[in-house]
């Protein structure tokens, strides 16, 4: 059984056996761990949560988010998304 990705992920119709759901659900699971990884990362530097979604950019994606996330400090003042964690 085949299954196209609207139908899945849209449509409340049918039903899904458990391979087909496992198949589904890590893989979505995981994408969406990462992104609200990305999303509070990008709260870190004052900018909106949605700039996260440069990682998905094939190739270039992973390396914008290792390197403007991974190895950059956040700001040291509080902003609009919360209070600052680099205080002493």
């Amino acid at each position: 059984m085949k299954l196209s990705l609207l139908p899945t992920l849209f449509s409340f119709r049918g039903r899904l056996g458990r391979i087909q759901f496992v198949s589904w659900f890590i893989p979505l699971s995981v994408i969406h761990f990462l992104l609200a990884l990305s999303a509070k990362k990008c709260h870190d530097f004052g900018s909106a949560g949605w700039v996260g979604l440069f990682q998905i950019l094939p190739g270039i994606g992973w390396l914008i988010a290792l390197v403007g996330c991974g190895f950059t400090i956040g700001d040291f003042k509080d902003n609009r998304y919360g209070n600052s964690i680099y205080r002493k």
